[in-house]
């Protein structure tokens, strides 16, 4: 509301998913989003955790009126990252452990076994709850 208040054209919402620091009290796109274009009448972009077409979709169903990607264009020519760290972000493998931790609390493999057994259930017995377990 500060930048709107100083002139600003549009304001970047960013939620903990976002590259960089982390703050354990910050919270979520998904929170922010929905919060800002409540009470932001200039243009809300959002950004955190935005690498494809589902997350830009979901940006535009939260209000933004565009979404920011960064991580996603790191290795493009037009970005300045070095082509060393290009090389490293294009073979690196994916970690399902990084999705597991947020603010210092790692989620256990019986934890998320069960999730999915749940999510399953739900979903083979068309449950109501089915369309609103993350679009399975």
């Amino acid at each position: 509301m500060a930048a709107e208040k100083s002139g600003a054209g549009a304001v970047v919402i960013v939620g903990i998913e976002g590259a960089g620091h982390k703050n354990p009290t910050q919270v979520t796109t998904l929170i922010n989003m929905p919060l800002a274009v409540r009470n932001i009448r200039i243009p809300v972009i959002a950004a955190g955790g935005i690498g494809d077409a589902r997350g830009f979709m979901a940006a535009l169903a939260m209000g933004a009126e565009a979404a920011y990607l960064g991580t996603v264009f790191i290795a493009t020519d037009e970005c300045p990252a070095s082509a060393r760290y290009k090389l490293f972000v294009i073979a690196r493998q994916y970690d399902a452990r990084q999705h597991r931790r947020l603010a210092g609390v790692e989620l256990d493999d019986e934890l998320l076994a069960d999730m999915r057994v749940h999510l399953v259930a739900v979903r083979e017995t068309n449950h109501p709850a089915h369309s609103a377990t993350c679009g399975l």
